[in-house]
């Protein structure tokens, strides 16, 4: 696996243990953090991987760079912001103390733009959700808008 990958993947699920969550890494193909209980899962699947940089890039790709009142940076929008609303997501659920009828896991996908292996190899050894949905970059929810992050 890339390196850059491999840290973007262990960043996420770093954080997740940080914020109480139980994860688990599947092979560094992708992973999980999980709140609730119950026999079933619902899931958010996002991916943390991005596509090769390129050419063309007058700053560093992979530094988050601020132009006027504009971020740039690689990948952000796809889909490592998705990544992060939804493990916050979650923290919201575990400090409010939600009582789940099934546990809610976010998948974090680390392979999407290189092969798309990733999630298969993960359900190769976990669970299929009963239900789930991915809010990826052009997702309505978390489509953003020019100079709404500060």
């Amino acid at each position: 696996m890339e390196l850059r990958r491999r840290r973007h993947f262990q960043c996420i699920l770093e954080i997740a243990e940080k914020l109480g969550f139980p994860t688990r890494n599947v092979g560094n193909y992708a992973g999980h953090a999980e709140y609730g209980e119950g026999e079933e899962i619902a899931a958010v699947l996002s991916h943390v991987d991005v596509v090769p940089a390129g050419d063309g890039w007058d700053t560093d790709p992979f530094t988050m760079t601020k132009i006027g009142n504009q971020y740039f940076g690689r990948g952000v929008a796809d889909d490592k912001g998705a990544a992060v609303v939804s493990l916050y997501c979650l923290k919201v659920l575990q400090d409010e103390q939600v009582v789940t009828k099934r546990r809610i896991r976010t998948i974090f996908g680390a392979g999407e733009e290189t092969g798309s292996d990733d999630l298969e190899r993960y359900f190769e050894k976990e669970p299929m959700p009963v239900m789930g949905f991915t809010p990826d970059s052009e997702y309505g929810v978390c489509n953003r808008k020019r100079a709404f992050c500060a």
